[in-house]
């Protein structure tokens, strides 16, 4: 169960690997369907998130949420064989099936994990890191049309950052609006006679 679902989080959210690793489950409605991000954990401990536009609830669609219900259900039945039961206020989402919160580089020892396990199975992919994730979320949400305003309020970003990060792909959707829009007008016949 824990190999699968971080993996899930940062694809579903764009978050940073530290803001996910800061995560608590009184951070998850589940009845809202959002995820609120208030910390961020790494190799230096638990501090603020990274900027102030870090601080941010998303929402989170009905896949994730599903999820989420699964794998809470897993880290409560890991608590309780362990003799613990899950406080929402104190307790991180990624634990170890140990009960303790997972490491800092947890989350690329389960990238390596997967990469070997579809070795073995001769599937050959090109790897990705959990930041590539973030990125991966971020191109696909432009490439659908999202406004990059609403792209950098989901990542915790500025809008300059997103158009000088992505400025590759604004471009490729610039032209895309061109060619479209030609299209649309050519369809109508309308245009210069």
């Amino acid at each position: 169960m824990f190999l699968q679902f971080p993996l899930l989080l940062l694809a579903y959210t764009g978050l940073r690997k530290g803001e996910a690793l800061g995560l608590k489950w009184e951070d998850i409605d589940f009845k809202s369907k959002t995820l609120t991000v208030k910390r961020t954990r790494d190799q230096h401990g638990v501090r603020s998130p990274k900027t102030k536009n870090s601080y941010r609830s998303i929402l989170i669609d009905n896949e994730l949420i599903k999820n989420l219900e699964n794998y809470h259900k897993w880290c409560v039945e890991m608590k309780f064989k362990h003799g613990q039961r899950l406080d929402k206020e104190k307790d991180y989402v990624f634990i170890s099936s140990h009960c303790v919160p997972v490491s800092f580089n947890t989350l690329n020892n389960v990238f390596s994990r997967i990469y070997k396990q579809l070795e073995k199975e001769d599937i050959y992919i090109n790897t990705i890191t959990p930041h590539g994730l973030r990125h991966t979320y971020a191109t696909v949400l432009i490439n659908e049309g999202i406004p990059p305003r609403t792209v950098a309020d989901r990542l915790g970003n500025t809008v300059e950052m997103v158009y000088r990060v992505y400025a590759h792909t604004l471009k490729e959707m610039e032209d895309k609006a061109v060619s479209v829009f030609s299209q649309a007008l050519a369809g109508a016949n309308i245009g210069a006679k």
